[in-house]
């Protein structure tokens, strides 16, 4: 499986990126790809909130942080909804 991290930045300044696998196919046949693809905006979270993420991750450094500063809308609180255990 070949792995690699696909960054852009947004007008705002932040960093997206996402590890992009690709079990079967080269990226010399990458054209090949027909999606699936978002047709709309990225969901917001339950609580009408922006979900968070984060390339390469603060508590993932090999990879990405994605998560949701829960009901309360208090980044680092315990209510957060994260993709890495928390300590």
């Amino acid at each position: 499986m070949s792995t690699r991290t696909n960054c852009t930045v947004t007008r705002s300044a932040s960093r997206y990126c996402a590890p992009v696998r690709s079990p079967r196919i080269s990226w010399r046949d990458s054209s090949k790809w027909k999606g699936p693809y978002m047709k709309n905006d990225i969901p917001k979270d339950p609580w009408d909130q922006e979900y968070v993420y984060e390339c390469p991750g603060k508590n993932n450094p090999s990879s990405y942080d994605l998560y949701s500063i829960g009901p309360d809308g208090r980044a680092g609180s315990e209510d957060d909804v994260t993709n890495w255990k928390k300590k």
